[in-house]
């Protein structure tokens, strides 16, 4: 293993002094990256690789070479590792869902060059928020789809360690369990966890959207949000 991970190191460094492009690469930010994107600017397919860029929208440089579709993506507060949802294509896709039931949460190292996988494509798993300490990552996959919650399904949002390890429901955990939860966010301290909600009966006319938070294993749920509105995204501001 130790004269595996040395090669690799060596293999990405040779890649990009030599300008030669092999697909599953991922390349260091370059002193000049502010902002990280998505962008099939350099693919001739549905292909979005991840890019980035200084703050007034220059110098664009490529960061991952692959075949899939990155969507939502997210970096750790040292600015090593992203997390990022990717959709590979869908040989037999279900009617309607093209691609979408094939996507899976990966964990790139910008250092080393290593793409980790962290769920399995069917699991449909979306997210990109780390705790402050880099330790977890939290994400939303679906559960269960019989009509609820105006036509969305069920879906729980997890928590994972950033080497794959120590899976936990936080839904379960805190009973909260019946609504479509999405689009997770670790509150500054990594204490707390903000999060939207879908919830009601099968007819999208009866649905609220609110944003709410738990603590970070997923009890002491409240609603933030309830203005017969539609309130989502929920951030936290550090």
């Amino acid at each position: 293993p130790e004269k595996k991970d040395v090669y690799k190191i060596s293999f990405v460094g040779f890649i990009f002094t030599t300008g030669i492009i092999i697909l599953g690469c991922v390349r260091p930010l370059p002193p000049s990256a502010q902002i990280i994107f998505v962008s099939n600017m350099d693919s001739a397919t549905r292909a979005n690789e991840i890019y980035s860029m200084d703050e007034n929208g220059g110098n664009i440089t490529q960061i991952t070479y692959s075949h899939y579709r990155h969507e939502i993506i997210g970096i750790d507060k040292t600015k090593r590792y992203i997390i990022a949802t990717r959709v590979g294509n869908d040989t037999n896709p279900p009617a309607g869902l093209g691609n979408e039931d094939r996507k899976s949460l990966w964990i790139l190292d910008l250092e080393t060059g290593d793409e980790r996988r962290l769920t399995e494509p069917a699991n449909n798993a979306e997210g990109n928020s780390f705790s402050p300490n880099g330790e977890w990552i939290v994400f939303e996959k679906p559960m269960h789809y019989a009509g609820e919650n105006g036509d969305a399904g069920i879906w729980h949002i997890f928590k994972i360690h950033s080497d794959g390890s120590s899976l936990v429901d936080l839904s379960k955990n805190g009973d909260h369990t019946d609504m479509a939860e999405y689009f997770p966010s670790f509150s500054g301290d990594g204490e707390h966890i903000v999060f939207s909600a879908r919830y009601g009966s099968s007819n999208p006319a009866d649905v609220q959207i609110n944003v709410f938070a738990m603590d970070a294993n997923g009890g002491d749920v409240r609603k933030l949000t309830d203005m017969n509105t539609v309130e989502e995204f929920g951030v936290w501001i550090e």
